[in-house]
Parts: structure tokens; sequence; C-alpha cells
């Protein structure tokens, strides 16, 4: 923990995570300057989550398949990176659904960004990510089972807790056990909850309670 760190973690009101109600790390790279970090604004969680996942997953694994960066603004895109406009790519699924549907669409392409697990699913297929969807419809045993199972391999999930996404990548290290870090746009920069094994983030998923998991390869 760097110098002077406690003290303003505990007068945040994180007394009881430090007591251990949750594991948290402060510095989940070599360097915590590295970390890629997109704080909430207005309802762009679903952006945050895949900007916090990819970019997070490139610094770990230098994978040339998280060389994308989303953006609900032209103004917004990153130099260096492939930029992948949410809000137009919105417009083009709902056209898609509408054809599908017989001219119908249920999808909503808000101005916010409040974007929906269909679609964030779509733009995954789009861009060739391979992705296994899971919810929490699955009897409890099978539930446990199947996350598990996934993810144990996968690197990333980008979770839906009651309306807001976050995401969860692992974090491997030669020499070093593996952990899985959650990651929510309304966390602090470098301090996130983090869990030595799939089933311990699973039971912590399960408190919130989770509506969705989309496990990237």
């Amino acid at each position: 923990m760097a110098a002077g760190s406690l003290p303003l973690f505990l007068s945040s009101g994180n007394l009881k995570s430090f007591l251990g109600a949750e594991r948290t790390i402060f510095q989940p790279y070599d360097n915590e300057r590295t970390e890629y970090h997109e704080s909430q604004v207005s309802l762009q969680c679903g952006k945050h989550a895949l900007n916090n996942l990819f970019q997070n997953l490139y610094r770990f694994y230098k994978d040339p398949n998280y060389l994308y960066y989303f953006v609900v603004n032209d103004k917004d895109k990153k130099p260096g990176f492939t930029n992948f406009n949410l809000k137009e790519n919105c417009k083009r699924f709902q056209a898609q659904v509408r054809n599908v549907l017989g001219g119908v669409s249920t999808v909503r392409c808000e101005d916010t960004g409040n974007y929906e697990s269909v679609y964030l699913e779509w733009v995954l297929k789009v861009l060739n990510i391979t992705t296994t969807a899971l919810s929490p419809l699955l009897d409890q045993s099978l539930r446990f089972d199947s996350f598990t199972h996934n993810a144990s391999r996968h690197r990333g999930i980008l979770i839906n807790i009651t309306g807001h996404w976050i995401c969860a990548y692992k974090y491997e290290k030669a020499g070093e056990q593996m952990i899985w870090w959650t990651h929510d746009s309304f966390d602090r920069p470098n301090v996130h909850p983090s869990f030595p094994t799939h089933f311990d983030l699973l039971v912590y998923l399960e408190r919130k309670p989770w509506l969705r998991c989309i496990f990237i390869a």
C-alpha cells in the first residue's frame, strides 16, 4: 500500500472492507500508474465496463485482440486503437432486429449509453471476440458449475448487476497466485475487490445479485 493510502482509504468509509468484508488490492500491477480506469459518466456503464476490461486485458497480456476502444462520440477516439462507436452501431443493430422481426425492434439505443446485454453481445460478435453468456436462471448447483467452468477458461467477464455493468479480469503472473479483480466505474482507481478463486468471485456476485455474465475469451 502506498504511503498515506490507509488513512485516506478508511476516511472514505471503507472500514468494513478493511476489516475483511471484502479483500481489496491497492496495486494490481507492478506499477499502479499503469491501470486503465474509466469513471462513471451519465449512464455509460456498458462503455466503461468494456474499456476497463479491454484496456486492462491488453496491459496484462499484450494481446492484439483487445486493441479496441469503445466510444459514444467520435471526439473521444483513442489514438492507436481501433475505435468502435457504440452509439452509431446500436442503430445498425436496431435495423437488423427490425428486419428479423418484421419492422419491430425492442432494442433501445439511448443517447445516455444505457446499453442492453443483447446489444453488447452483438458488438463482441461483430468484433470476432469469442464469448459465452450466462444468466442466473439455472439451478444453483448448475449455475455454480457453469460459472466456475467458464471462468476457468476465460480471462475477462462483463457482469450486469441489477442493470449496472461492471467487469472482472483475471491476473496471472508467473510464480504468483491467480487473482480475479472486479472493476466498477464507480470504484476509485486502483482500489478494487479481489478474489483468489472463481468460486469466491461467484459468491460475491450472488450477494449483489447479478443478472448476466458475458465471458470473454
